[in-house]
């Protein structure tokens, strides 16, 4: 457990997430009283919390369904397509049936993580340094555009991003990190000092 929380960590989006029964039980009633105290009784929502000792604690809550294609993780990995019961649900559609009757068939274990790679650069995006073996794989993605200016790191300097399935959430976790962390980007850099080699 401690090696795929470690993992986790440096990962951007894994479903379904590596919890114990309880904690995962605990979550659930944490975000059921904050909808709740919120007057949250349609819409789909998600809430992004962290373990604490005392428990889950909300970072922060949203009337929507995830981004980051988190929506396709959970697609791929438990069979619920949020995007559709969203839909269906917003025309009046009772969805809960359908949605518990998916989350409780049986299905093989799959796992899905997403890593993206967004290094602390500067400069101007000229694309991916084997642009064919991007292109090749469908699990990779490069949401960046050649041109772009690049001036910084964290969510807002994202490159590119790996997909990967797995029996287990650690395998997940290692075959994106391994796609990401292979690949290799082009930019040109202009110099702090013209005329200087």
């Amino acid at each position: 457990m401690d090696e795929v929380l470690a993992l986790a960590r440096a990962v951007h989006a894994l479903e379904p997430a590596p919890l114990e029964s309880t904690d995962r039980e605990a979550i659930g009633s944490h975000v059921a009283r904050v909808l709740d105290a919120l007057g949250v009784e349609f819409a789909p929502t998600h809430a992004e919390i962290v373990l604490t000792e005392e428990g889950p604690k909300i970072i922060e809550t949203h009337l929507r369904v995830d981004g980051d294609d988190i929506f396709s993780l959970v697609k791929d990995a438990v069979g619920v397509d949020m995007l559709d019961f969203q839909t269906r649900q917003t025309f009046g559609e009772k969805v809960l049936p359908d949605i518990r009757a998916i989350l409780e068939s049986d299905r093989e274990p799959r796992c899905e993580a997403i890593r993206y790679t967004a290094p602390k650069a500067h400069g101007t995006f000229v694309g991916p340094a084997d642009a064919e073996a991007v292109t090749r794989n469908p699990d990779i993605a490069v949401p960046l555009t050649p041109g772009s200016e690049l001036t910084g790191h964290g969510s807002f300097a994202r490159i590119a991003r790996a997909r990967a399935s797995a029996p287990t959430a650690a395998a997940a976790l290692e075959k994106a990190r391994s796609t990401v962390n292979a690949l290799s980007f082009l930019f040109t850099v202009p110099s702090d000092e013209p005329g200087t080699v």
